[in-house]
């Protein structure tokens, strides 16, 4: 399966193509389960570039792919997609590297790459270590933090909807800077199996009843809080913001009172 997604790769690539590897999982049969996905790196030859658009049209020849994300880079494209062959529907993660770039990679630890076509030319640079204050930037924090307050003001005004779906937003978040501390702990990216790992209580909204103000502000800022303690210790340059949530969730507080 593996070896047929490749050579239709090359049947109309092969003049753009350097080199393909296999990494991840699938380097380690005895490792791979049915929801183990294919991770494919290509790199491309020196000043040539792979067209994105008609590269996903020639792997849908062997198969419709079902689901996709596209991080479209000169020097590092991505394709995430769902695809289907014959019976199996595959997952496959492929990523396009200029010849420049990926000569400047880090490969990490315990990450094999096995060549399936051309030149064995891996990166010499060794891991790095993972930096916090790059993997979670201040702009994002800015927009998580306006979602905060926009939440606040849906969930009291009755519109449960867009509340919920802001609420998710900033789980969302949450759950980021958790992976963010867990690969720092563990000092790797790769985790083919996670820990069963338990939610903080910050994050678990299984309890919440949504049209119960006074919980949801309560539980807003319970989030806030551990959002803003969290986020203190993992990027040197943030500012704390959470009294400002706070003081509008008491004001909100007190505002229902009055109303009630």
């Amino acid at each position: 399966m593996i070896q047929r997604l490749v050579d239709h790769l090359l049947s109309r690539f092969n003049n753009q193509i350097e080199s393909v590897f296999l990494k991840g999982s699938q380097t380690i049969p005895e490792a791979t389960d049915i929801w183990s996905d294919i991770d494919l790196v290509v790199v491309s030859q020196q000043k040539k570039t792979i067209d994105l658009q008609e590269l996903t049209k020639h792997i849908e020849e062997i198969g419709p792919i079902v689901g996709k994300e596209v991080f479209p880079d000169p020097n590092k494209a991505t394709i995430r997609m769902v695809l289907e062959m014959e019976s199996d529907i595959i997952m496959v993660d492929l990523v396009i590297f200029s010849q420049k770039q990926w000569l400047a990679q880090s490969i990490e630890e315990g990450q094999n790459h096995t060549l399936l076509h051309g030149k064995k030319t891996l990166p010499s640079n060794t891991k790095r270590p993972i930096q916090p204050s790059f993997l979670y930037d201040l702009k994002n924090i800015d927009d998580v933090w306006f979602i905060y307050f926009l939440c606040i003001n849906k969930f009291m005004r009755n519109d449960h909807l867009i509340g919920m779906h802001l609420l998710l937003r900033l789980i969302q978040e949450g759950l980021v800077l958790e992976m963010i501390k867990r690969d720092l702990e563990t000092g790797t990216r790769i985790h083919r199996f996670g820990q069963s790992e338990v939610l903080p209580e910050a994050l678990d909204i299984s309890q919440l009843d949504y049209q119960d103000k006074e919980q949801v502000l309560l539980f807003i800022r319970k989030t806030g809080f551990w959002y803003d303690l969290t986020l203190s210790k993992l990027n040197p340059y943030y500012k704390s913001r959470y009294s400002a949530l706070a003081k509008y969730i008491q004001k909100s507080l007190e505002n229902l009172k009055c109303i009630n």
